[in-house]
């Protein structure tokens, strides 16, 4: 079942293909040639089931070998083969991870084209990640294809138990995908894929950086029987760049793999813990914040069948998050919030005359116990290991989603549509239907047209938060927009490339606004915002033309732009207009000498809107600013030395007003494996 694909030159250049893989979560990547192969019945979804490649019989005559490289494109929905994607779908390889300068996944997505990464610390302490403009709390984040948004605030999403040394890839799909995943996925879906080894094998990594910094990790696999298992333990900590940002971060995680003749069985489990220094994080006013949370995550998968199949998901995640005011003094102000959520879902695919139809369900309820979000409770409830605290309110919703999913292809035209019915027992009926398509108009190029629906249900923070500067509101309407876009494909095996042009009508926006210096900020469903933008994209392979002793392994060069609009009255913004503008991305791996190479990376963000400087009490336009990082690494057998330094240029610049990141930081690793097969 974990076959890999290989393909030969004979004598006379003609490309046998000897296997294909068999993978589960697998499907074929585009050889990126003119070359006839096959027609591959497939349909769309981001993260994806397996189904069975039918090769008809042919033959292809070329001047060179290919390296057929797989893309897992993995879903709980209708797979379909990558190349034949009518949608932007963005992957971040295990390649460019080991080549990225990076310590953290929000420091990866900041490298990804349309993703805001807008962080408060180094390290995944904690980030907020949006795509396409959308707010942090529009953008769905899955791990393995499971669902982790935390209903409480989307500052929580990226509280994940895994460290990037277990990362195989992350996919990235910008747009609305209600249709696909339920409500939330509103303006974008990032999903995180961990490594799945079939060998018995340990992996080492240590670093040491700037202001006491220190990151760990060890990861093992190993087989019992028809079990395949991977477990892994990261540690890190820091002093902290400036006053009041040291962190402690722990996580371990596992995950399971039993097949058998015809059906397979997945778990994976999670602990994630975190205590920081949260200097500024959520008010100028009070430097001495303090946070600590932690995560426990665990889901199971089902799988049966090959021409019919059938997947079933059990999947569980309790959240808690303790939040202080003032550090030392946490009778000044603090809050406690205890999330628990828990889901199942079952999905069906099959083949019939009209192509392949995908159809399931999901029932999924989220619950919260707070000193100060939700209702009130009868009796108060003291907080898990929190002597002293209480818990004063609660809060439970619950939805039910079925979904249909329908492609067909003729010729060089492809089809993929569907909707999705949700049911909550708070907002009613809503239904998200969506259609993609596609015209192949050669080999290489391809045309797409997309037009989507999508919803977001509000979190818990939104509806009851409030304090001094805050205020919620009990009346929200969940968030509505409606996309179209169009664009162009261009792949071959040296470049692939993009263009995208899209709209977006949002309507009932909610963001946190004041209309006047002396209000409280307060959640309200704004009127519309309209969302134009465009992004184009080339990433280049020279090594495919000049050869592997080339020095250039790889260039990739992307640029987007977004101008929103509100169609409503004069107000601040604390979220919503604060959106990233321009953002352009230069990224450069070369080789120096024999196994030692090196990695470049150059962003250039210009964020729209403004922030409350707190010194002058001036509303403060954000400054565009440029980020220089670079890694160089050296690689001999199982051994990996590398340096990384992270702002070379020691640039000053803010994520959110008021809070200035790191400068100029530098990292010095290594990593080790053995592995026996």
């Amino acid at each position: 079942m974990k076959k890999q694909k290989s393909a030969q030159l004979n004598s006379k250049n003609k490309l046998l293909f000897r296997k294909w893989s068999r993978k589960n979560y697998a499907v074929f990547n585009s050889l990126h040639k003119v070359i006839k192969i096959c027609t591959l019945i497939a349909a769309y979804n981001l993260v994806s089931k397996p189904i069975t490649a039918q090769v008809e019989k042919d033959t292809i005559f070329i001047n060179k070998s290919i390296s057929l490289e797989e893309t897992v494109v993995e879903s709980n929905r209708i797979p379909l083969l990558y190349s034949e994607v009518a949608r932007i779908v963005n992957i971040i390889s295990a390649k460019e991870i080991e080549h990225s300068p990076v310590k953290g996944i929000s420091d990866l997505l900041n490298y990804a084209i349309n993703v805001d990464t807008r962080q408060r610390g180094i390290n995944d302490v904690q980030s907020d990640i949006s795509i396409r403009g959308g707010s942090f709390e529009q953008t769905l984040i899955l791990l393995n294809g499971v669902i982790i948004n935390d209903p409480q605030t989307g500052h929580h999403n990226l509280d994940i138990p895994i460290s990037i040394n277990d990362i195989e890839k992350i996919e990235i799909l910008e747009g609305p995908a209600s249709r696909i995943f339920g409500p939330n996925a509103f303006s974008g879906a990032i999903n995180i894929i961990t490594k799945h080894p079939n060998t018995n094998s340990i992996n080492f990594s240590t670093n040491a950086g700037s202001n006491s910094s220190y990151l760990s990790n060890i990861a093992g696999s190993f087989k019992i029987g028809k079990i395949q298992n991977y477990i892994s333990a990261s540690n890190s900590s820091s002093k902290g760049y400036t006053n009041n940002t040291d962190y402690k971060i722990n996580t371990i995680y596992y995950n399971s793999n039993i097949s058998f003749k015809t059906s397979r069985i997945n778990i994976q489990a999670g602990l994630n813990n975190k205590q920081f220094g949260a200097n500024s994080f959520y008010t100028a006013a009070f430097p001495e914040q303090y946070e600590k949370t932690g995560t426990t995550f665990a889901s199971a998968k089902y799988e049966i069948g090959k021409s019919v199949k059938y997947a079933q998901y059990l999947y569980y995640r309790k959240h808690k998050d303790w939040f202080q005011l003032k550090r030392y003094e946490p009778e000044f102000y603090t809050n406690n919030h205890l999330t628990n959520i828990y889901g199942i879902n079952g999905n069906l695919i099959f083949n019939s005359s009209f192509g392949r139809t995908s159809t399931g369900w999901e029932l999924k309820s989220e619950n919260i116990l707070s000193n100060s979000l939700g209702e009130n409770l009868i009796d108060s409830i003291e907080v898990p290991n929190e002597p002293g605290y209480y818990f004063y309110r609660s809060g439970h919703r619950s939805y039910f989603n079925y979904f249909v999913e329908q492609y067909f292809k003729i010729g060089n035209f492809t089809f993929s549509g569907g909707l999705l019915a949700n049911f909550n027992n708070k907002y009613g009926f809503y239904i998200t239907p969506g259609v993609d398509l596609s015209f192949r108009l050669n080999p290489e190029l391809k045309i797409f047209m997309t037009s989507n629906k999508s919803i977001r249900l509000p979190s818990y923070t939104e509806l009851y938060y409030h304090d001094m500067q805050k205020q919620g509101n009990v009346n929200l309407n969940p968030e509505k927009s409606f996309t179209n876009e169009i664009g162009l494909k261009y792949t071959t095996s040296f470049i692939n490339t993009h263009l995208s042009v899209y709209r977006r009508n949002g309507t009932d926006i909610i963001d946190w606004v004041r209309f006047s210096e002396t209000d409280k900020w307060e959640t309200k469903n704004l009127t519309t915002i309209i969302s134009n933008g465009f992004e184009i994209s080339a990433s280049v392979k020279p090594q495919i033309i000049y050869g592997k002793s080339f020095f250039l392994n790889n260039v990739s060069i992307n640029y987007s732009y977004i101008l929103q609009q509100k169609l409503s009255n004069t107000y601040y913004s604390l979220y919503v207009m604060d959106y990233l503008k321009n953002k352009l991305f230069i990224g450069i791996t070369h080789s120096i000498i024999k196994n030692i190479e090196a990695s470049w990376k150059i962003i250039v963000k210009d964020r729209a809107g403004t922030y409350t400087d707190f010194e002058s009490g001036n509303e403060t336009s954000y400054n565009p600013f440029v980020t220089f990082d670079g890694k160089i690494s050296f690689n001999y057998n199982k051994l990996n030395i590398y340096t990384e330094v992270m702002n070379i240029l020691n640039t000053t610049y803010f994520d959110y007003g008021n809070l200035e990141m790191p400068g100029r930081y530098l990292w010095l690793g290594l990593k080790y494996s053995i592995i026996k097969k």
